[in-house]
């Protein structure tokens, strides 16, 4: 039992080294926009200074919450939900397996008919970006042109 305590020790000191009160993270919340429109579905990342990256679903509302971020310049990819995945042997029950009343009952979930440009999915090629600071909680509305 001592011994595995002792093989414990270290690896618990590995494990909380580098969540000390030295390191800051924010929270950032915003409405994501393409030509002025709040999206109602995909994807948000966030590649922050450090190279850490924060993701977020986009709600129907157009609104993300990337929960965790280093401060300092982020750079931002947007990228539209996948398209639902259709079972071509199913046609005409609406293309989902199962049974007869879960397929006439069935609603498929729609992706988002926006298309959006190829680069707004890549950080490092979207032009989107944003400074985050300090402050534990702060907002930036994206906005895809």
């Amino acid at each position: 039992m001592r011994k595995r305590f002792i093989a414990f020790v270290p690896l618990f000191a590995i494990t909380l080294w580098g969540c000390g009160p030295g390191e800051k993270f924010a929270e950032v919340t915003g409405v994501v926009k393409y030509k002025g429109t709040p999206l109602t579905a995909g994807r948000v990342a966030f590649m922050g200074a450090d190279n850490s990256v924060g993701a977020s679903d986009i709600q129907a509302d157009g609104t993300y919450t990337i929960a965790r971020i280093a401060p300092g310049m982020a750079k931002i990819g947007v990228t539209p939900p996948p398209a639902p995945i259709v079972n071509p042997q199913m046609k005409g029950k609406g293309g989902v397996p199962g049974r007869e009343d879960d397929v006439k009952n069935f609603t498929a979930p729609t992706a988002s008919k926006v298309k959006l440009p190829a680069a707004a999915g890549d950080p490092d090629k979207s032009g989107l970006s944003y400074t985050v600071t300090d402050a534990p909680k702060q907002t930036h509305d994206i906005e895809i042109k």
